[in-house]
């Protein structure tokens, strides 16, 4: 049970590290994508050909999927192009940045969806092993019960040790004062 409420919790972080680094991945897509823009449409300007920069639209929302797709198209587009690109002073490796990006966003978005399964299937087996646990308990009840049952004082503090107090929904889940002798 404690392995499941590790990986539950475990599942948690991932996830959430797997949306943070989504949100850096694409930040980082989106820098370096209109750094390629820019220099798109100068070299539309200087080579006379309005339309090379129409390759290089980048995208209308920073929503994760649309902007992974405009990095894959700005480096196949690129590509061909590259030794253009540093003729106008790009980095020689920005290429190789973009492929980066694009490897850094399919692991982020990957992480992210191994973190939700893993809380997911923590918890379901939590569930389980409550259930598992419980139905335990009323088995081991009814065996205790059995074999103490012309044992009165014995039979009471196994009830009284096996209880189980649920918790009320905005209550205290604090145990009663135990009862005094009369």
């Amino acid at each position: 049970m404690e392995e499941n409420g590790v990986k539950k919790l475990a599942g948690s972080g991932v996830f959430h590290g797997g949306a943070g680094n989504k949100a850096l991945s694409a930040e980082a897509a989106m820098a370096l994508m209109r750094q390629i823009r820019k220099t798109a449409v100068s070299i539309a300007d200087a080579e006379d050909t309005p339309e090379f920069d129409d390759k290089f639209v980048l995208p209308r929302s920073n929503a994760f999927e649309g902007v992974l797709a405009s990095v894959r198209t700005f480096l196949s587009e690129a590509t061909p192009h590259s030794a253009l690109f540093i003729d106008f002073k790009m980095p020689a490796d920005f290429l190789a940045k973009l492929q980066a990006i694009i490897d850094r966003m399919e692991k982020a978005a990957t992480d992210k969806d191994d973190g939700l399964l893993e809380q997911v299937g923590g918890t379901a087996k939590l569930a389980k092993n409550s259930m598992d646990g419980m139905k335990a308990r009323k088995q081991l009840l009814t065996l205790v019960s059995n074999t103490y049952a012309g044992s009165g004082g014995t039979l009471a503090e196994w009830k009284t040790a096996s209880h189980i107090i649920w918790p009320q929904s905005g209550g205290d889940a604090s145990p009663p004062a135990p009862e005094q002798p009369n």
